[in-house]
């Protein structure tokens, strides 16, 4: 009688693999650790190509007091991370935190940093915690083989700490502190990594750049071309970078989806600010132009952006239409492009356009599977509050109505309504969306409606803690003193009087 091989299991928990045992890969605990009485913990080791080596090359961590010429090298060999989840984890919940615990190659700065990063930061700026998941599983495995991501990552994680330390305080990026710090090497890396056209990931260094984007609008500070400059930035490379590898279908794992959904929602945002867009709008627009051709998908409510995605395409034109009717009403010569009559019509075939979409989200069937029946209101409120937000741009901007007409002070009071729908969170919620839609009421709203805006906004910001959003109230409250002092001022020449390239974002 042949004696029974036992195999080791590949796949099994910790103390099985140790004592050469094949484990049945139960849950939370294996029956042969239950049996025992021990505590069953389970292994996942990662691997980027090649094999794992036992002392790992990874990036050093570096604190000087100013910077060192020298660039850290990413990854260039196979290196793996012990991941633990413990005997209370479930096979549907990956413990994030547990990624930090064995990078003992990092310093404690860092690996707190880290840390804090997938539990604050990143909550405070995803609307629910399937995408934080998805952002954190891409982001973290990438920032231990790019520099210029893991330090960006370590800025944008510690100024949001920072915000917890103190209120609002000025001096968070002083020189030599671990923010400033970060960020300095976070751009020399990425600057070496584009000036010498190293053959890295290039959604890792899109991912990168994305991280920077948000720092810089996170801060609060509005100068001029600091995000913006990103933003550009990142539209050539994924231009290039989609030329490169073609218009295939996006893998929700692929941090390419994480980027091409930022992108949109940053540039159609950015078409609604005083500059707009690069050399204005409509002279851009057309096939050449366009980064991603609209899809099915935008149709529907994208969970990530917390609204519909043809919001972006109507955000877009509504920027472009008033970027020309600023610059017909300054300017003595008519546009090459457009007359005034032009935008009389495309204003009112805009408002139609917008109209159609208010009440009407839907839900991809896979986002179906994971949101709630509360969770689905939640997200259909921040979705018509964007809609809103879309139709008093049309209204105030395109269509020039004044500001205490029926039309804008019935929909700022709808977006607050909206906005009112969403419970407050200190994260994983579409309310961590809301400063973009609030901005655009509190602009417009006249008596107690600014009031309410004003409380709204500093409850977002006492619950997500974002310096961009205390920026928006302190922006508005300057709009409503103007307003008092010598009647209604317009946002847009306030915002160039001060120089500022401001984004609610």
């Amino acid at each position: 009688m042949e004696t029974p091989i036992v195999r080791r299991s590949h796949f099994g928990c910790t103390r099985c693999k140790r004592r050469r045992q094949k484990c049945d890969e139960k849950r939370p605990s294996c029956g042969r650790c239950d049996d025992a009485k021990e505590e069953c913990t389970y292994t996942l080791t990662l691997r980027w190509g090649g094999r794992a080596s036992r002392r790992s090359k990874v990036i050093a961590e570096t604190a000087p007091s100013t910077p060192k010429p020298a660039v850290k090298e990413p990854l260039r060999e196979a290196e793996s991370l012990a991941i633990v989840a413990s005997k209370h984890t479930t096979p549907t919940q990956s413990s994030l935190t547990a990624q930090i615990e064995p990078l003992s190659f990092l310093s404690s700065s860092t690996r707190f940093s880290l840390h804090y990063f997938i539990h604050r930061a990143s909550h405070a700026t995803s609307s629910h915690p399937r995408i934080q998941e998805r952002i954190c599983g891409m982001i973290v495995p990438m920032a231990l083989e790019t520099p210029s991501l893991l330090y960006a990552t370590i800025a944008l994680s510690e100024l949001h700490r920072s915000s917890l330390l103190d209120d609002f305080p000025k001096n968070f990026d002083q020189p030599g502190g671990m923010i400033s710090r970060s960020l300095a090497l976070s751009l020399q890396n990425l600057q070496s990594d584009l000036t010498q056209g190293r053959k890295s990931n290039g959604y890792a260094t899109l991912t990168t750049i994305r991280t920077l984007c948000i720092f810089e609008i996170h801060s609060g500070k509005a100068a001029p071309d600091s995000w913006r400059a990103h933003m550009e930035g990142a539209k050539a490379l994924l231009t290039a970078t989609r030329n490169m590898y073609g218009n295939q279908a996006i893998d929700e794992s692929d941090p390419q989806w994480l980027i091409e959904r930022w992108f949109a929602s940053i540039e159609s945002f950015t078409a609604l600010t005083e500059r707009g867009l690069l050399k204005g709008q409509l002279e851009t627009f057309g096939s050449q132009s366009r980064i991603r051709s609209p899809t099915t998908d935008d149709q529907y409510l994208d969970v990530y952006s917390a609204y519909t995605g043809t919001l972006n395409a109507a955000f877009k034109e509504i920027g472009a239409a008033a970027w020309e009717r600023r610059r017909l009403n300054t300017s003595d010569e008519e546009s090459k492009l457009l007359t005034q009559h032009d935008l009389d019509l495309e204003a009112t075939s805009l408002e139609s356009s917008v109209r159609s979409m208010i009440g009407r989200s839907k839900f991809h069937p896979d986002v179906q599977t994971f949101l709630t029946a509360a969770e689905m209101e939640q997200f259909k409120a921040s979705d018509e509050a964007y809609q809103y937000t879309a139709l008093i741009h049309v209204q105030r901007r395109v269509h020039l109505l004044p500001r205490s007409s029926a039309e804008v002070q019935d929909t700022v009071k709808k977006i607050i309504q909206c906005v009112k729908k969403i419970s407050p969170a200190p994260g994983l919620s579409p309310w961590v969306m809301a400063t973009t839609p609030l901005f655009a009421a509190g602009r417009e709203a006249l008596g107690d409606d600014r009031n309410i805006v004003r409380d709204l906004l500093l409850t977002l910001y006492a619950s997500i803690r974002i310096r961009n959003v205390k920026r928006c109230l302190d922006i508005l409250e300057l709009i409503w003193k103007t307003d008092s002092d010598s009647g209604e001022k317009d946002l847009d020449n306030l915002l160039c009087e001060n120089s500022w390239d401001f984004i609610p974002y």
